[in-house]
């Protein structure tokens, strides 16, 4: 199996900053790294669902229905996105690789009505998994999705009919106003 980008520690470092929190790295060749976070306490808070909107983003996120199709080989992005995405009112299909993601849009028979596609994957990347994608459902709506500034290949997708670009990390407010972008163009 192919190897990911490694996007996951920018992937932390994003979240514990949207957090309020720090990160500290120690590092010695030969031996290793070490990776340290810090959160701000909390007192008399109790847990809530961090996919869920907060007070302050609430009047801005946009609930949704219809089926969207997820792709993407990290699996930490997979599942924080689709309790995103659920929250927000979507039926989630997904998919760990381009391949897949074809298959399932070549079987799928209820119909998707969105396709959020990373753009760096192992095998078949995002650009080759769009354009075999176009080639079976040309009119499919497709939000790019991406923590690495690839803008050739976004670019590029963007030219041949993706809708918009959606940087990593986000949060479900940024998720919402993307996909009503997409959905209102």
């Amino acid at each position: 199996r192919g190897r990911g980008t490694g996007l996951g520690l920018a992937t932390a470092y994003g979240i514990i900053k949207a957090h309020k929190g720090a990160f500290q790295v120690e590092s010695s060749p030969g031996k290793g790294s070490v990776f340290m976070f810090f959160l701000p306490a909390v007192k008399d808070r109790t847990y809530t669902d961090h996919a869920l909107p907060s007070t302050e983003n609430k009047g801005r996120l946009v609930s949704g229905k219809g089926r969207v199709l997820l792709v993407d080989d990290e699996k930490e992005v997979i599942e924080v996105c689709k309790e995103m995405l659920e929250a927000l009112g979507y039926e989630v299909l997904v998919a760990g690789a381009g391949t897949q993601a074809v298959s399932v849009v070549q079987n799928d028979v209820k119909g998707i009505d969105l396709m959020i596609l990373d753009v760096v994957m192992p095998g078949m990347d995002g650009v080759q998994t769009y354009d075999a994608v176009r080639h079976l459902k040309p009119d499919m709506r497709v939000l790019v999705c991406s923590g690495l500034a690839r803008k050739e290949e976004i670019r590029q997708m963007i030219d041949n009919g993706c809708r918009d670009f959606l940087l990593k990390p986000f949060d479900i407010a940024k998720l919402s106003e993307k996909i009503e972008s997409v959905f209102s163009a």
